[in-house]
This record gives structure tokens, sequence and C-alpha cells, in this order.
């Protein structure tokens, strides 16, 4: 189950015999879940998300990608509209962390 000094996806620890826990994916276990129906709809060998798709502030195939300055929420499908500009929207909420929200 070891390769190029890594487990293989989905196993973990020096002998690479313990399959990661749940909320933990790839080689080594080293990739942290975001899916929006928990860690038990996240496989251990892909951290493809079965169901729900992407939690709040995650995007991408595995949901490894943070949402970019002005995208929030689910799968960051969400625009910010802060009145201070973009980088100070919560990429999970779209809380403005200052400023208030944008006219209109």
């Amino acid at each position: 189950i070891c390769s190029d000094g890594l487990c293989e996806a989905g196993w973990k620890e020096d002998n690479c015999q313990t399959v990661c826990s749940p909320g933990e994916f790839g080689p080594d276990c080293a990739n942290t879940c975001h899916c929006a129906d928990g860690d038990s709809v996240c496989p251990a060998d892909t951290g493809v998300c079965t169901s729900g798709g992407c939690a709040a502030g995650w995007s991408g195939d595995n949901c490894q990608t943070a949402c970019t300055t002005g995208a929030f929420g689910p799968g960051c499908t969400l625009t910010c509209h802060c009145a201070s500009g973009p980088s100070v929207c919560d990429i999970m909420t779209g809380v403005c962390s200052s400023g208030g929200c944008e006219a209109g």
C-alpha cells in the first residue's frame, strides 16, 4: 500500500495499514474533507463528495479550493456585495466584516 515513500490514497501511518479517519483523504490521509453533507460522504481515496457538494467556502472536484476573493457559500457560487470591497467578505457566510453591504 506504500509507493514513493507515501501511503496510497485512503491509508496512513508508518506501515500504511491504517485507513484514513473520517474527514481525511488522499495519500497519507493528508487532505481534509470539505463536504456539505459531512465526513460520511467523503471517500478516503478521492475526497470527491458523494452527495451534497462542497461545504460553504470551498469548491473544486474534491472541495480543496477555498473561495476566491468576492465569492462565498457552498461551491463558491454566490457573489459578495460588501461596501468596503470583496476582501472583507466571509467566504463561508458572505457577511461583511466591515463597512456593511453595498447600496441596493
